[in-house]
């Protein structure tokens, strides 16, 4: 199996936002590349934390920034954010960190196609709103 990887279908055409998610998936890379190479839950333990922390703040500025260009999907967006971090908890953050279940690479790809989805079904409609609003052409005097 391959790690997962970005790739330009993943695009939410906002630069700062796109960023923010190929360093996801830098860090998924690396996650991989621990698991591939025998590294201690712990190790493991420690790079999913960063990936959490790391998505975390990444969701704080995603909604930040959908409210400041009052994208009428922000509330089902932050639920979705919401519900997203719990489900990750409940079925793989929580069960790894207290070796109920063990990190492999199997599971970091569970876990990463959730994040595509999201990316895929979610994401992108906050892209396409702001991108829209910001071409809208100013009528010539």
């Amino acid at each position: 199996m391959k790690a997962p990887t970005w790739n330009d279908k993943l695009s939410t055409q906002i630069e700062s936002m796109d960023a923010q998610h190929r360093q996801v998936f830098e860090y998924f890379a690396k996650l991989w590349n621990q698991l591939e190479a025998g590294a201690s839950q712990e190790e493991v333990i420690r790079s999913i934390q960063e990936i959490v922390v790391l998505e975390a703040n990444h969701c704080r500025e995603e909604e930040a920034l959908m409210k400041e260009h009052q994208f009428p999907g922000y509330h089902t967006h932050k639920r979705e954010h919401q519900q997203l971090f719990m489900e990750m908890r409940r079925e793989f953050i929580g069960p790894i960190s207290r070796g109920e279940m063990k990190a492999t690479a199997a599971v970091l790809k569970q876990i990463a196609k959730r994040l595509v989805d999201h990316i895929v079904n979610e994401d992108r409609k906050y892209g396409l709103y702001i991108n829209s609003r910001q071409n809208v052409a100013t009528p010539t005097k």
